[in-house]
């Protein structure tokens, strides 16, 4: 946050309640501290990796922006996932890791042949 925060004026996303689908690292974990430092309410979502996301919104809460963590799935229907938020967010930024391969039983699995 101290990197990132002089980037922005603190009012830029003032008003902005601010999903982030994948800000528990990489380009979506910059998106919401940037968001954060410009005064959005930021959730931020997690697949796996619970502990990485819990990591940055105690960061932004830490230098006293407004953030939490959510599991999300994109593969499963929205709406009940979000229903837990208290208001809908005005901004949605998508940074979902894709699944690249599955995960085999071995290095010469024979049913994936």
């Amino acid at each position: 946050m101290a990197s990132i925060a002089p980037l922005v004026s603190k009012a830029e996303f003032h008003g902005v309640r601010a999903l982030v689908i994948g800000g528990s690292r990489g380009l979506g974990e910059v998106a919401a501290k940037l968001v954060a430092a410009g005064g959005a309410h930021v959730t931020i979502t997690y697949k796996s990796g619970k502990a990485d996301a819990d990591a940055v919104a105690a960061e932004i809460q830490k230098w006293g922006g407004r953030c939490e963590a959510m599991a999300y799935d994109v593969r499963r229907e929205a709406a009940p996932q979000l229903a837990a938020l208290q208001q809908p967010p005005t901004h949605i930024y998508y940074f979902a890791t894709p699944t690249i391969a599955q995960r085999k039983s071995g290095i010469w699995d024979s049913a994936s042949i």
